[in-house]
Order: C-alpha cells, then structure tokens, then sequence
C-alpha cells in the first residue's frame, strides 16, 4: 500500500511516478479521510467517485483509510456514537451511518473500519473495555444495516496497552463474514508528533501486544499495521513484528545527514536499479539534504518506493516457495 495526499504520492507528480516507479505489483493506493473530507460535497456530485476525481490513474486499487498517519489525532473526543479525526477544516465526529455515506461516495474498493483508538499507556482497564465496546458496536451498526456494503473491509482491532482486550477483539472479529482482512492499531507507537498520546517505538512493547493477536486471525486474511513509523523502528523489525519474514533484513538504512557522506562519490545503493540509485551518488544527495532541495525528496520517494516493491517481491517469492515445498 502506498500512502497518497488525496490520491498523489508526496513529492511525484503522476507523470514523474509512472516514469521513474516500476511497480512489480501495482500497489494499493492509500487514500485518508481527513485530508479527503471537506472535499466529499464536491466528489459526491462529481459522481464518480474519489479516484477519478483526484486524477489518480483509475488501474490502481484505493483503500480509504479513516486515519491519517501524518495527521492530528488527540484524545477525549471519541463517544459512544461517533469516532473523531482531524481534517484540513478542523475536528469531524464519524459515525456508521457517516461512513456508509461517504463510502457510497468515495467509491473505494476496500476501507478500514472504525475504531475508538483512544487508549493511551496511562488510561484504566475500565476505559479499554469502552473502547472495545464502542468499536464492537461501531462495526455492527456498520454492516447490520439493510443495504450490503460491497468495498472489501478491513477490520480495526484496538485495545490499547492490554493483550487481553485485543485478543478478545481479535476472536469476535475473526468470526464475521464480512471481514476481508484485520487492521491492527499501533498509532501509540507512531512517529507522529502530531498524535498527542504517541509514544517511543518499543519493539518489545509493541511484540507483545500484537504477536498473540495474530494467532487469533485467519491466515487467509489480510493483515496489516497503518501508520508512520521512524526508519529506527523499522530497522527493529518493525515490518516483521506480525509475520516473521527474514526478507525484509536484507535491506540497510542510511542516515544522509552523516557528513561522512560528504566526499562519497559511490551510488546510493550499488544493487538498487532505481532511477535515484543509476545516476547520483551518496556525496550528492548528501549536498540536497544540506541545501534542503526539492529535488532530495523526489529521489528519496523514488528510491524508497522501489525498494519496498522489491521487498515484497522478495516476499512473495519467499512465500510461494514455502508452498511449493
């Protein structure tokens, strides 16, 4: 999944992204209902739903995710009928028949659900089990109306700080038809500043919560963490923390604003084909992170991105492997 501002990929033109970006898979484009919200009136009468109407290339598929990962989120908003997010015009209160509405006009092909993401490390037991509560309940009035939802929904499994709650979520929402895939909630650990009960990323911590929650879900299903996490957790197998994959290591990190970098005239990664990796070099792009250039974060994009792609190539590889053996 790639993450997109209303349906453009930070940094890339359209133009830029196809030229330079050679997808082995084309991924799911990651569109947020926060930055999306004040838009729905207009996209509701475009009536063709947000993807067209954002300009995005109509062969990859959207997932409308209810949170943004760079966005705001703060506590004491969520209640009993509606979840809160921060968009471009402010705090807006989501409740079932909400989402209902702006799924009929987004038109994505799969969604997350909504959750009472509230939870942070000082709150009582008494307010996970509300949470837990809250989010059962949201989910029923969500697909218990008369009208099937055809989008694919990925269900959000929250619980905060305590194992038992999420475990308990994880076996009643494991159990519904409906269910496409599992979205479990880490916005404590994010690295977003923005999100006021975020916390430091602790792999430990975060092994804990999640790992005996994912014996609860079907393997057949998706699974997955949305959010924004510092390259630090990620290298503390941050993309390994839910399935254990050893591909994922075979990738390095580096720091540009290392001035050791100042003099090294080498490509930025010597295996990586990407349009970055083929023509500039550590030296250079450590000149671009000094002088903040545009141009930085244009190759950064697009190096990233491919080697993500890569990553998951090498995934599925590993997986089919694993099935014909």
């Amino acid at each position: 999944m790639v993450y997109t501002r209303i349906g453009h990929i930070p940094h890339l033109t359209w133009d830029v992204a196809q030229k330079f970006l050679k997808f082995s898979q084309e991924p799911i484009l990651q569109f947020t209902l926060p930055l999306s919200f004040d838009d729905l009136p207009s996209v509701e009468q475009f009536g063709q739903g947000i993807s067209r109407f954002s300009g995005t290339p109509t062969k990859f598929p959207i997932h409308l995710s209810l949170v943004d990962p760079l966005g705001s989120l703060e506590s004491g908003y969520n209640n009993n009928k509606s979840m809160a997010i921060w968009g471009l015009g402010g705090r807006r209160s989501i409740t079932p028949e909400n989402l209902r509405d702006i799924l009929s006009t987004c038109m994505p092909h799969s969604f997350s659900t909504l959750i009472d993401y509230d939870t942070p490390k000082d709150c009582h037991n008494k307010r996970i089990t509300k949470s837990v509560f809250r989010t059962t309940s949201w989910n029923d009035s969500t697909f218990n109306a008369n009208e099937s939802l055809k989008e694919s929904a990925i269900l959000g499994l929250c619980g905060g700080f305590s194992t038992f709650h999420r475990i308990q979520l994880a076996k009643t929402f494991s159990e519904k038809s409906y269910a496409s895939g599992f979205s479990l909630d880490l916005l404590s650990f994010s690295n977003n500043k923005k999100i006021k009960f975020a916390q430091e990323f602790d792999e430990i911590e975060v092994s804990k919560l999640i790992s005996p929650v994912i014996s609860e879900l079907p393997e057949s299903k998706l699974r997955m963490v949305e959010g924004s996490f510092t390259p630090m957790a990620e290298e503390k197998k941050a993309f390994r923390i839910a399935d254990d994959f050893p591909k994922s290591l075979d990738f390095t990190i580096i720091d540009l604003n290392d001035s050791r970098y100042a003099d090294d005239f080498t490509p930025i990664f010597e295996e990586c084909k990407c349009y970055a990796c083929s023509n500039y070099t550590k030296g250079y792009l450590q000149h671009l992170t000094n002088t903040k250039e545009m141009l930085l974060y244009i190759l950064l994009v697009i190096h990233n991105l491919t080697e993500f792609d890569r990553m998951f190539q090498l995934i599925r590889n590993y997986l089919l492997e694993c099935k014909n053996n």
